[in-house]
């Protein structure tokens, strides 16, 4: 599948941003958050191959874009010295894109390097491509820089544009600033390879997509009968966190650790709506795991309830104390955690979990998405909900060596399904 980019420009906000909210300081989290943040929303023609070729779908879109931005501004400004956001309005990247495949194709065999084909990427701080298929079906990819905004964010973003696009007369307001919680320091500018990336340059990696079904899902919570009550995040997570470490045993004799993000909005006192809009997450670190020990699921998934409910009130208002000295140097052990993995002496499986996340309730007029997903530019683990919303999809990336290992776990299709085809 070979995408051709037909347009780029520029939409900026439809008025101008007023002059006390020119600059948005940036919190400590955004001061370490390098990466870019995508999501991808597919649209079926529904059997009309004129249903979005008609000129009104692409004004509607850059339309609705163009207003929302004055609500989320700083997606249409500009990073200065990690210390802020200029909103100077010079607005986001805008692509258009023909696929010469019909999107059932895509759909009946989802692989990673097409789908990174349909996701922009640009050195402004947002970035849309729309990508129109023969049958008529469409693909909408957006990408925000981690710096502006997590994935809460990125999410909010979307459905108010869709609301907008869809007519809606009122849309709730994100709220901006949170330096005052988490304030910045005077640190060099972070990098472990994020920023603008050219997918076309990246190293070997391979992603995977595995689906945990209502049925896989009983079957997993059945075999963790020391856990009470477990969640399928828990247990999806666990167990691919088992693989990984089967994995990276036969190779490597450094020990393992599991990274994930948790979101702080609903966790702050008082909580923080979720509208708020910036990095308010906390990226955990679970202990090492010795790479002699031999992985069981029912450990695996108390050891990441453990590491979880550590981020309780107090621990946040522990955060918050002190200028936040306690977030800075929790950065700076995570970032001696990722300069470890680049040098052998550990070994870091990343999880982003956006369950629950509404990236299905994004209509923009047309009616939701027939599928939702994202997936990973680096060695890492997405998770977002099936459509019915009561699975769990996993695109799992990683090395080449490690992914073929990594599929030759015994027990992986036991619990699993690779790659299903998408009904439209």
């Amino acid at each position: 599948m070979e995408v051709v980019v037909s347009s780029r420009e520029i939409i900026k906000p439809s008025s101008p941003t007023p002059n006390h909210l020119k600059k948005l300081n940036f919190s400590l989290n955004d001061q370490y958050s390098t990466h870019y943040v995508s999501v991808l929303l597919f649209y079926s023609a529904q059997g009309d191959v004129d249903r979005f070729k008609q000129t009104n779908t692409s004004d509607r879109l850059k339309k609705s874009l163009s207003e929302i931005l004055t609500q989320f501004y700083p997606l249409a400004g500009r990073i200065i010295n990690n210390e802020c956001i200029d909103c100077n309005d010079d607005g986001l990247e805008y692509l258009e894109a023909r696929v010469p495949c019909p999107l059932s194709q895509l759909l009946g065999c989802p692989k990673a390097d097409e789908l990174n084909q349909l996701i922009p990427f640009s050195q402004k701080l947002s970035a849309v491509q729309v990508s129109l298929f023969d049958c008529g079906g469409i693909a909408i990819g957006v990408t925000i820089s981690h710096t502006a905004g997590d994935a809460s964010s990125l999410t909010a973003f979307i459905n108010s544009w869709a609301a907008t696009a869809k007519g809606a007369n009122e849309i709730v307001p994100p709220k901006f600033g949170f330096d005052y919680l988490f304030p910045p320091r005077d640190v060099p500018t972070v990098s472990f390879g994020g920023g603008a990336v050219d997918y076309t340059q990246l190293p070997r990696f391979v992603g995977k997509r595995f689906i945990f079904d209502s049925s896989k899902l009983a079957a997993l919570k059945s075999a963790c009968a020391d856990v009470e009550r477990p969640t399928r995040v828990e247990v999806v997570t666990a167990f691919i966190y088992k693989c990984f470490l089967n994995t990276i045993r036969s190779r490597s004799s450094k020990p393992s650790v599991l990274s994930m993000p948790i979101n702080l909005r609903g966790r702050m006192n008082p909580p923080l709506p979720p509208h708020s809009f910036g990095n308010l997450a906390i990226r955990l670190t679970s202990q090492p795991w010795p790479a002699e020990k031999e992985p069981e699921l029912n450990c695996l998934v108390k050891q990441l309830r453990e590491t979880i409910r550590k981020v309780n009130g107090g621990f946040v208002e522990k955060l918050q104390a002190d200028n936040a000295e306690l977030l800075f140097e929790h950065w700076k052990d995570w970032k001696k955690g990722i300069e470890l993995s680049l040098t052998g002496d550990l070994n870091v499986l990343m999880v982003l979990i956006c369950c629950r996340f509404p990236f299905y309730e994004a209509d923009f007029g047309w009616g939701k998405p027939a599928w939702a997903t994202r997936v990973n530019l680096y060695p890492s683990v997405s998770l977002v909900d099936t459509k019915d919303g009561e699975g769990v999809e996993a695109w799992v990336t990683l090395a080449e060596g490690d992914m073929t290992r990594f599929c030759s776990e015994p027990d992986l299709l036991d619990f699993s399904i690779e790659n299903p085809p998408i009904h439209e």
